[in-house]
C-alpha cells in the first residue's frame, strides 16, 4: 500500500474517480460542511491544511462497474480510473464547493493561471461531441449517481428520473450551502484565493491499495472511524462481497450483484421518498427480520450480530450454509419490504394502489403509532390478502393499540412476541390474515376490559394527577370523534389538520379553565378544590378547538369563550365539537357528567367494546360525586 501527501490540484491529475457500488451515498449535514468552509476560510495563502487519509483502488478492470459512457475518458482521453474506498465525504464537498466557486464565471477568466474552462475540465466534467463526462462521480449503479450529475454539477443526462433519497438531500444541502457561502465572498481576489486554498493547501494523505489487499473488507475497517456506517450501508457491503465470493461462474455472480444495487437503489429512494420525514434505516432492518427470518427474543442486536456477525458470513459461505440463491432471496424480499414501508407510513401517498377504505385506515394507524405491530402489518401488507380480511386485521390493530396500549395501562411489550411470530408465519405462509385477526381480537379480550380502564383512570388521578388530560390516546380519541362529527353533519372539509392537532401543545382546550377567572364560572363554586379538579380534567371537559386559545381567553367565562374576540374565534366559529358546545346555554358540572357519557358511548360504537351502564360510567368518569 503506497502513501504520500497530495493536494487536489495534484490529486486530480490524469485522474478519474468513482464512488463504487458498495460505498454509502453522501452522509454529511451542516456541522461538517461548516467545519470545512471554516478550515478553507482560515488556511490562508501560506498554510497548508490536512484533510486525512484518501483511499484510492486503481481500476484495472471495470470491476463490474457500469461506467454509463464515461469510458472514452479512458480509453480516448487517457485517464486512469480510480476507486474511492475511504475518503469520499470530504471529497465530495471539496468537489461541490469548486462547482460553487467556479459557476457563473465566464470560461475565459483567470484564476491561478487557468481559463475556467480548463479547470472545470480538470475537476468537473469533459465534452465530446454528444457526451458528457464527470470527472469525479458516482458508479452508475450508486441511487446518487444521475442525481449528483444532473442537479449538482450540472452535467446534461437524460436518464435522471426525480428519483430522490436521504443522500441526495445532502447532497443538495450541501450544494445549497456552499452556493451561499460563496455568493457572499467580495471580489475575484477573494475566491481566486478560496479557490488556491482548497486545491494547492487542502492535502490528503493518498494511499492507493495493493491488488493482494481485499477492498471490501478494507472499506468496511476503515470506515469504523469518524462517522460510522449504518448497518443498512454495512450490509449492502457485505452482501456485495460474498456475492463476489459465492461458488457460481462470473455471469451469476455478476446478476446478483446488478440485483443487490437494484435493491438498495430501492431501498435509499422508499426510506428518503419524503425528504421532511425520511424513514430510519434500522427501523425497516429489524421489522423486514423479524418477518423473514422470525423473531428470537434472545437476539440482543440482530442487525449487527445476527445479520453481519452470524447469518450473512464467509465461514457459512465457504461451508455451503449461505448460498449465491439465499442472498438474492433475502435482497428480493427486503425490496418488496422497502416499498411496503413506504405505503405503511405514508398510506396517503398511496390511496390509489391500496384503495380508500384501507388507506384511511392505515393513516388512523399512523396516528396511533404502530407499536409492535409493525412487522406484523409488513408481512400482510407485503403479500396480496382478500381485501376484507386485510380491512379486519386493519381494525383490530386500531381497537388493540388503542384499548390496550392506550386506555388499559398495559407494559409496553403485551403481545409482541405473539405478534411477531404471526408476521414471520405470515411470511411463510403458515398462517393467514383471518388467524392474525383472531389473535388481536383474542388480546383485546385478554389485556382490556372496562375494570381496567377505570383503574388506568383512577391512577391517573391519583396524587393530583391530571386522570384523562393524560390519558395516552387522548387526542386520537378526540379526533376521531370530531371526524365522526364531520361525518355525521354531512360536512367534506374537515376544521382539524391532524399533523397541526398532534403537534400544537394547546389543542385541546378545558372548557371549565383549569385556571378560571374569579367570578366567571359561579356554577362550580359549591364543589371542593378536589373535586373541581376531577371536573376540569374529566373527559367530557376536554375538546378539541380549531385554534388554541390564548391565555386571556381560555380562563375567562363560558360566554365569552363561545363568543371569542376579533383576533381569536370562539366555540361557535370553531371545530364541530366546538359547534356542539356552543348550543349548550350553560356550561355545569352535568354538562361534563353527560358529554363525557357521549363520549364513552362514542368509544363503544366505534371500536367494537361495552363500558358498562350509566352507574358505570359515572364511575368510569371519576363523577361519582355529582
Amino acid at each position: 500500500m503506497s502513501t504520500e501527501l497530495q493536494s487536489v490540484a495534484e490529486i486530480f491529475n490524469n485522474r478519474i474517480f468513482r464512488i463504487p457500488d458498495y460505498q454509502r451515498g453522501y452522509a454529511w449535514g451542516e456541522q461538517q460542511l461548516a467545519d470545512f468552509w471554516s478550515d478553507l476560510r482560515r488556511v490562508g495563502s501560506e498554510r497548508t491544511h490536512y484533510c486525512g487519509q484518501l483511499t484510492l483502488e486503481k481500476v484495472v478492470s471495470d470491476g463490474g462497474l457500469e461506467w454509463g459512457g464515461d469510458e472514452w475518458l479512458v480509453k480516448d482521453a487517457g485517464f486512469v480510473p480510480h476507486f474511492v474506498v475511504d475518503g469520499q465525504q470530504r471529497l465530495t464537498t471539496a468537489i461541490i464547493l469548486i462547482h460553487c466557486l467556479l459557476k457563473g464565471l465566464p470560461p475565459e477568466e483567470r484564476i491561478t493561471g487557468l481559463k475556467v474552462s480548463e479547470l472545470r475540465e480538470r475537476y468537473l466534467s469533459r465534452s465530446q461531441g454528444v457526451l458528457h463526462s464527470c470527472i469525479f462521480g458516482y458508479a452508475k449503479d450508486n441511487p446518487s449517481h444521475e442525481f449528483f450529475r444532473t442537479q449538482i454539477l450540472g452535467v446534461p443526462s437524460n436518464d435522471y428520473s426525480g428519483v430522490r433519497t436521504t443522500y441526495t438531500a445532502n447532497l443538495a444541502f450541501a450544494r445549497d450551502y456552499f452556493r451561499d457561502r460563496t455568493a457572499a465572498v467580495k471580489g475575484s481576489g477573494d475566491r481566486e484565493q478560496l479557490f488556491k486554498a482548497l486545491t494547492q493547501r487542502f492535502r490528503f494523505n493518498i494511499h492507493e491499495l495493493n491488488d493482494d489487499i481485499d477492498v471490501f473488507v478494507a472499506f468496511e475497517t476503515m470506515n469504523n472511524r469518524g462517522k460510522l456506517l449504518s448497518r443498512l450501508e454495512l450490509l449492502k457491503n457485505r452482501l456485495i462481497y460474498l456475492s463476489t465470493l459465492a461458488k457460481a461462474n462470473d455471469s451469476e455472480r455478476m446478476a446478483v450483484r446488478r440485483t443487490l444495487n437494484a435493491v438498495w437503489r430501492t431501498v435509499y429512494e422508499e426510506l428518503g421518498r419524503n425528504p421532511n420525514r425520511s424513514l430510519d434505516d434500522d427501523d425497516l432492518l429489524r421489522a423486514h427480520w423479524i418477518v423473514f427470518f422470525g423473531y428470537d427474543k434472545d437476539e440482543a442486536d440482530p442487525l449487527t450480530q445476527f445479520l453481519l456477525n452470524k447469518h450473512f458470513t464467509t465461514g457459512r459461505l465457504d461451508q455451503g450454509e449461505l448460498t449465491l440463491g439465499n442472498i438474492q432471496e433475502y435482497a428480493g424480499s427486503l425490496q418488496v419490504s422497502a416499498r411496503v414501508w413506504q405505503q405503511l407510513h405514508f398510506p396517503e401517498s398511496h390511496a390509489v394502489q391500496l384503495g380508500d377504505s384501507v388507506s384511511r385506515a392505515l393513516i388512523r394507524l399512523n396516528r396511533l403509532g404502530f407499536g409492535p405491530l409493525r412487522p406484523l402489518l409488513l408481512a400482510a401488507l407485503s403479500h396480496e390478502q382478500k381485501n376484507g380480511d386485510f380491512k379486519a386485521l386493519l381494525f383490530q390493530a386500531e381497537r388493540f393499540l388503542l384499548l390496550v396500549r392506550n386506555f388499559a395501562g398495559t407494559r409496553a411489550n403485551v403481545a409482541e412476541a405473539e405478534s411477531f411470530r404471526m408476521a414471520h408465519d405470515l411470511h411463510q405462509g403458515r398462517a393467514g390474515i383471518s388467524q392474525a385477526v383472531d389473535m388481536l381480537r383474542d388480546r383485546v379480550t385478554r389485556h382490556f376490559s372496562p375494570a381496567a380502564f377505570s383503574l388506568e383512570i383512577s391512577d391517573l388521578f391519583g396524587n393530583g394527577g391530571k386522570g384523562f388530560s393524560d390519558i395516552a390516546g387522548l387526542k386520537f380519541l378526540l379526533f376521531e370523534y370530531e371526524e365522526n362529527l364531520r361525518r355525521a353533519g354531512k360536512a367534506a372539509a374537515s376544521k382539524i389538520a391532524w399533523d397541526d392537532f398532534h403537534g400544537s401543545r394547546n389543542s385541546i382546550e378545558h372548557i371549565y379553565p383549569q385556571d378560571p377567572k374569579p367570578g366567571d364560572w359561579p356554577e362550580f363554586e359549591a364543589f371542593t378544590d378536589a373535586q373541581k379538579h376531577v371536573l376540569r380534567h374529566s373527559l367530557g371537559n376536554l375538546v378539541a378547538v380549531s385554534v388554541a386559545k390564548n391565555a386571556s381567553l381560555s380562563r375567562r367565562s363560558f360566554n365569552d369563550k363561545k363568543r371569542g374576540t376579533d383576533q381569536i374565534p370562539g366555540y361557535s366559529q370553531g371545530s364541530f365539537s366546538e359547534l356542539k358546545i356552543a348550543q349548550v346555554q350553560d356550561w355545569t358540572a352535568l354538562e361534563i357528567l353527560n358529554r363525557g357519557i357521549e363520549l364513552l358511548t362514542f368509544i363503544e360504537n366505534q371500536w367494537e367494546i361495552t363500558l358498562g351502564d350509566e352507574k358505570f360510567k359515572r364511575s368510569l368518569l371519576s363523577l361519582q360525586f355529582l
